[in-house]
């Protein structure tokens, strides 16, 4: 079974016209998913009502953009889907990427320096899971203790 709704994070500022046809490229090759574009608020109300018990971590991080990355995991665990960050550009439909059932997809990406070209990294910019996987409980549950190990 597929979770088919498209979930992307920006800020209640205006959107920039490149961040808005890429986001719309996966929407025009998606036209069978839903698509949710969630601002500050609705990540903050998602924290508040479902995951009380990680408002305060949330609350104090020092940069926008930690919240943004904690939020695309508690959305991620709570309602499942395909998180992409908005600067990502779609070129074709993906369904045969999540046409099974699995727990959680990360993609992986080369670093930005060619003399690392056989290392490989996950990234957070793209995931795919299923509602409640029991890698985004862990990861979820990893966010406060991270957080007040790391202090941001």
């Amino acid at each position: 079974m597929t979770y088919s709704t498209i979930h992307q994070i920006w800020s209640n500022k205006p959107l920039p016209n490149q961040f808005r046809d890429w986001s719309q490229s996966w929407r025009d090759n998606h036209k069978d998913w839903k698509y949710k574009l969630w601002d500050d608020e609705e990540c903050n109300k998602l924290i508040e009502k479902e995951y009380a018990w990680f408002l305060p971590t949330y609350n104090n991080y020092k940069f926008p953009i930690q919240r943004y990355d904690a939020a695309r995991y508690f959305i991620l665990y709570h309602y499942g889907g395909l998180y992409v960050d908005m600067d990502i550009w779609c070129k074709k439909n993906t369904n045969k990427l999540f046409n099974y059932d699995t727990d959680c997809i990360l993609f992986d990406e080369y670093p930005i320096n060619p003399l690392d070209n056989k290392i490989k990294l996950l990234t957070n910019s793209i995931m795919y899971s299923p509602p409640k996987s029991k890698f985004f409980r862990i990861v979820t549950k990893s966010l406060e203790a991270a957080y007040k190990e790391e202090k941001y």
